[in-house]
């Protein structure tokens, strides 16, 4: 059973992006199979937190929509590969 993990705050500049990239890379590190998910699509933090700002096309919503598959939405990390 997968669990979730989900750190949030009304505020920005927190350290909310920060703090999700290093312990998502650090549970992909330890063999866990992990997935971030960056609900403000609209900054796209995260993806550059990763550096995989050139490797994402699409978002959650384009998934919701159903407009992409949830294969084609996730971008695999290259350095760690149980990273999405």
């Amino acid at each position: 059973m997968g669990k979730m993990i989900i750190v949030a705050s009304g505020k920005g500049g927190t350290g909310k992006t920060t703090f999700t990239s290093q312990v998502g890379t650090a549970l992909a590190n330890m063999g866990y199979l992990t997935a971030l998910v960056d609900a403000d699509a609209g900054f796209r933090n995260l993806d550059i937190a990763l550096g995989l700002e050139s490797q994402v096309v699409y978002d959650y919503s384009d998934y919701i929509k159903g407009d992409m598959d949830l294969d084609r939405i996730m971008v695999r990390n290259s350095i760690y590969e149980n990273l999405y």
